[in-house]
């Protein structure tokens, strides 16, 4: 008798100790889902508070939103302020850069940022060695965002030669011109 009595002390003891690993798994899992659910970090600084259902970040003023907690009211948002130099889009002469100037397959393929925005106006590329004209070609400016951009230019490799090679671009629109220049190597 004392045999059964044995078993039946060490499995209460086997089913204690897989309770016990249990309970620790789970409480481990909740802590870790609470830890990544607020991000784990005390450093945070932004705060928000609920106004008529709405979330609104206490750091508004810096985003430039006035926050008003007067129920109904709303202002309008400041004017954003801009710190890295002028803008460009008030600038004499249009301005850019030659972003991508590739091989792909049989083709010279070129691509150009434009510094401002414009919604309409022309791009005239211009490949020259040596001083004389390879090739020329005509684009319309395309408006992004806050830029604009060529076309796009994919000029034969059967129209060029070997060499250095000058890459200019002349941007009109707007009663403003500008001469974007680059170069590569074929």
């Amino acid at each position: 008798m004392k045999l059964l009595d044995g078993r039946k002390n060490s499995n209460k003891w086997i089913l204690w100790a897989i309770g016990a690993v249990v309970l620790i798994a789970v409480i481990v899992s909740i802590c870790l889902f609470v830890i990544n659910n607020h991000g784990g970090d005390d450093t945070q600084d932004d705060e928000s508070t609920f106004v008529d259902g709405d979330v609104v970040e206490d750091d508004a003023e810096q985003s430039g939103e006035a926050v008003s907690g007067t129920e109904g009211e709303i202002q309008e948002k400041e004017e954003v302020i801009q710190y890295d130099g002028e803008d460009p889009n008030n600038a004499s002469e249009i301005t850019g850069v030659l972003t991508h100037a590739e091989v792909t397959g049989d083709e010279l393929v070129l691509r150009v940022n434009i510094d401002q925005y414009l919604s309409g106006g022309s791009c005239r590329l211009s490949i020259k060695q040596d001083g004389q004209e390879l090739y020329g070609e005509e684009a319309a400016i395309i408006g992004l965002a806050s830029t604009a951009t060529c076309e796009g230019f994919n000029v034969a490799m059967d129209r060029l030669r070997s060499g250095d090679l000058d890459i200019l671009i002349e941007v009109s629109a707007d009663e403003k011109t500008g001469v974007i220049k680059g170069g590569v190597t074929l």
